[in-house]
């Protein structure tokens, strides 16, 4: 029961934390930003071949520098996602690890571009996402 008694504490400070003033600043930065990342992974998935130089480098580049700036998107609107999964609450936060996880999925793919190792981890160990 004592265990039990340590979990409760801890998930009351966790949820206790989530209305001070840092992290309502932070969901209020990362919610549009999720929002406008999510929008160029959208707008790069409707280009005809797949994401096109124009919509993430200037024209002119060859597709190994596309496949890095399509490699680069999704990292980061992952790592908005992680984010504001780490300062959302309990009830919302799958959702938006869940999102992180299939953008790490989809990077980690793309030929020539490894994922780094900090964000492997998190591929490897989240089971299939449906």
């Amino acid at each position: 029961m004592r265990r039990s008694n340590r979990v409760v504490e801890r998930d009351v400070e966790a949820e206790t934390r989530l209305h001070t003033q840092d992290y309502v600043e932070a969901r209020g930065i990362l919610l549009p930003a999720i929002e406008y990342l999510r929008r160029a992974v959208e707008q790069a998935d409707t280009e005809e071949e797949g994401p096109s130089g124009h919509l993430l480098v200037t024209v002119g580049v060859d597709l190994q520098n596309i496949a890095v700036c399509w490699s680069d998107l999704l990292l980061e609107a992952a790592e908005a996602y992680m984010s504001l999964g780490n300062v959302s609450y309990s009830s919302t936060n799958t959702d938006y690890f869940r999102q992180a996880i299939l953008y790490l999925r989809r990077a980690s793919v793309i030929p020539g571009f490894p994922l780094p190792a900090h964000l492997q981890r998190y591929v490897r160990r989240a089971s299939p996402c449906a």
